[in-house]
């Protein structure tokens, strides 16, 4: 029993860091990372239009330094959710419109991967409805991502989002038959930090983090989210999240 505590006591203090580690390194980059994202907006007004190398490269700066905001505003809700601080802010919605708008970029980006994106929305999302739409945006952009990068060319995704009026919760359900993921992995996927390819040469960027996120945000609103994968190794994810 002492033994038993000592490892329960452990791990809290572990967990404890881990939170601390996580909300403590998303402040130390906000500082820096402003002034990278304001320096390279304004080198703009200064580099000649004419010079494409060189506004190749603030170019490249700048998207860079966006995608580091993305992971460090991750960080800090990954760090809320996990210490008990992180607030639901539910509000009425009319789904159907902003769902359309977020997913309208990944019909691009699977368009410039040669992957055909099918998607739904369901005109029972026409309707106002209660929810934190923060959850939606991540969940939808998480597994969109996913789908898109773990793709090949000539790929196919599919989405699908209804309102169940019965159980009155948001079904996502998302599909794709890229690569799939073997039964080692499938219980880990949400770990954070958990990366099917581990190896620092791994073909595919990512910090680990967006799956944990997403199923955190699920849990604190009182959904699910369940991995399928099929016999011919195609890949469902099946989102719930109640709203009223």
């Amino acid at each position: 029993q002492n033994k038993i505590l000592k490892e329960q006591t452990q791990n809290k203090k572990l967990e404890k860091l881990q939170e601390e580690f996580l909300r403590n390194i998303s402040h130390e980059i906000k500082t820096p990372l402003n002034a990278i994202i304001g320096f390279s907006s304004a080198l703009k007004d200064f580099i000649d239009k004419n010079d494409e190398k060189a506004m190749k490269y603030v170019k490249i700066v700048k998207e860079s330094s966006r995608q580091i905001e993305v992971l460090s505003n991750k960080i800090l809700q990954l760090s809320q959710l996990r210490s008990g601080t992180y607030e639901i802010l539910k509000e009425s919605y009319i789904l159907k419109p902003l769902l359309e708008k977020i997913i309208e970029s990944y019909t691009q980006k699977a368009k410039e991967n040669d992957i055909i994106f099918n998607c739904k929305i369901d005109e029972s999302l026409d309707a106002e409805l209660e929810c934190d739409l923060r959850v939606i945006k991540t969940v939808i952009s998480e597994l969109l991502d996913n789908a898109i990068k773990f793709n090949k060319k000539g790929g196919r995704i599919g989405l699908l989002v209804a309102y169940d009026d019965a159980s009155q919760s948001l079904k996502i359900d998302i599909k794709d038959n890229g690569v799939s993921i073997d039964l080692p992995h499938r219980e880990k996927i949400f770990e954070m930090f958990y990366q099917v390819d581990g190896s620092t040469e791994r073909s595919h960027e990512g910090a680990g983090i967006g799956l944990t996120l997403a199923k955190h945000m699920l849990e604190l609103n009182g959904g699910s989210i369940e991995l399928e994968i099929t016999e011919d190794k195609k890949t469902f994810f099946h989102v719930t999240l109640p709203i009223e």
